[in-house]
């Protein structure tokens, strides 16, 4: 619209025109007042629904727990302090895990999930026991893999949980964890742990010796004792010593294994009582060495009792009275020992009791 000149008046705008402008500006002010009313009824719909959420609808029927194998239900329900008919979007969540938590040593994580419309449920992350610890010969700890103490001042240690030398918890009580200087060896013990099921040794490994880092050692089956060096190629290691157990060795053999120095392995026939310290771990075939003194009397390596049993079932016409049975059973205990893959026997020109294989690459 062209702009009136200085010297000339505006003229008003045309009767129709100024109608439709009045028009307009009332269409504006309607759609605002429309626009605050929406806004009004949502807030407000908004805060009759979060009312209503937390007083009247949600509340708790059922409270369920899951993961958790060292307490009932029922206890760790009650401790939590959740109540039934309670509103489930009223509970603090961190308050009751982190009771929990402090009261339950075996708990390593607490989760609350809410099922709608009236469920709870306590989902359980529990610690791995990875060693029992002896404090002396009548005071055990069993410890965390993450070095948390699980239970303490146990009269006696617990059955499928080995025990571990070179970790001290003399002032650790249940719940707590242990201080940063055992850190290490709680390190090493894992690193053990770990490659132990990767090799597939189960439960079959009774005890640790990790206060040497440079050589650890454990009695496996209560019966060999290997000495496994330091961690390096730990797996490799166990995979091999793995192998010959299982393939070369008799299943009575008792003695010792030298994994220490790659790519050998030296196995001894021997017994292993003195090797163990009694502090820490009392074997239950204690007395097979009493029912084995006849024996052991022909020879000092007397703990390989299967292939001595069968000496005296040889006929008496073929041996000069009992002269010949001391003669003959340190021969029966220096071959079981050679490992059948070993080629060209070269076994056979030592006679210290000692047997080496290699590893196979």
């Amino acid at each position: 619209m062209p702009k009136p000149a200085k010297n000339q008046r505006s003229r008003p705008a045309p009767p129709a025109q100024q109608k439709a402008h009045v028009q307009k500006k009332r269409r504006r002010k309607r759609r605002g007042r429309y626009t605050l009313h929406y806004l009004l009824l949502v807030v407000m719909m908004a805060v009759a629904g979060v009312i209503l959420s937390l007083t009247v609808f949600f509340k708790i029927t059922a409270v369920t727990v899951t993961g958790c194998t060292h307490y009932s239900t029922n206890e760790v329900v009650a401790a939590s302090g959740i109540q039934l008919e309670e509103n489930m979007f009223r509970l603090k969540d961190e308050e009751i895990e982190a009771a929990l938590l402090a009261k339950y040593p075996y708990m390593e994580q607490v989760h609350i999930r809410r099922v709608l419309p009236s469920g709870i449920v306590l989902e359980v992350t529990e610690e791995t026991p990875a060693a029992v610890v002896a404090v002396d010969s009548v005071n055990y700890t069993i410890i965390s893999d993450t070095g948390k103490v699980l239970e303490a001042n146990l009269t006696a240690p617990p059955e499928g949980i080995p025990l571990a030398k070179g970790i001290e918890t003399e002032s650790s009580s249940a719940g707590e964890y242990l201080p940063e200087d055992q850190q290490e060896a709680l390190s090493m013990l894992n690193k053990l742990n770990a490659a132990l099921a990767a090799t597939g040794f189960g439960g079959e490994v009774d005890y640790y010796d990790l206060s040497n880092e440079f050589n650890m050692t454990m009695l496996y089956d209560g019966r060999i004792w290997i000495e496994l060096g330091s961690e390096s190629e730990l797996e490799d290691k166990l995979k091999f010593i793995k192998e010959v157990i299982d393939n070369q060795l008799e299943d009575t053999f008792m003695g010792t294994m030298d994994a220490s120095q790659r790519p050998e392995i030296w196995t001894t026939p021997m017994d292993i009582t003195p090797l163990i310290d009694q502090d820490l771990i009392s074997l239950q075939p204690q007395e097979e060495p009493e029912e084995e003194q006849e024996p052991a009397q022909a020879a000092g390596e007397s703990s390989i009792a299967p292939p001595q049993e069968e000496a005296p079932s040889v006929p008496a016409a073929e041996k000069p009275a009992a002269s010949s049975q001391p003669e003959e059973q340190p021969e029966e205990e220096s071959q079981p020992q050679v490992p059948q893959d070993v080629p060209e026997e070269p076994v056979e020109e030592e006679d210290d009791g000692n047997d080496e294989v290699s590893f196979d690459d």
